[in-house]
């Protein structure tokens, strides 16, 4: 994927700073960089365009 999607889409990602995984819905921002996830577990924004481009985000089913 390289175009960030709609917001309030949900997807399935994989946390690059603890490893975990959870489903979120897509955040919105005024930029790019400001749109992803906030990880549940630790807290940590997670931007779509960085798990994008390390394959660690997926459309939830």
């Amino acid at each position: 994927m390289t175009k960030p999607p709609k917001t309030g889409e949900s997807f399935q990602v994989d946390c690059p700073h603890c490893g975990r995984s959870f489903e979120a819905d897509m955040l919105g921002g005024s930029s790019e960089r400001n749109r992803g996830f906030k990880c549940p577990h630790c807290r940590l924004f997670v931007a779509f365009a960085a798990v994008a481009e390390q394959d660690r985000v997926e459309p939830a089913e």
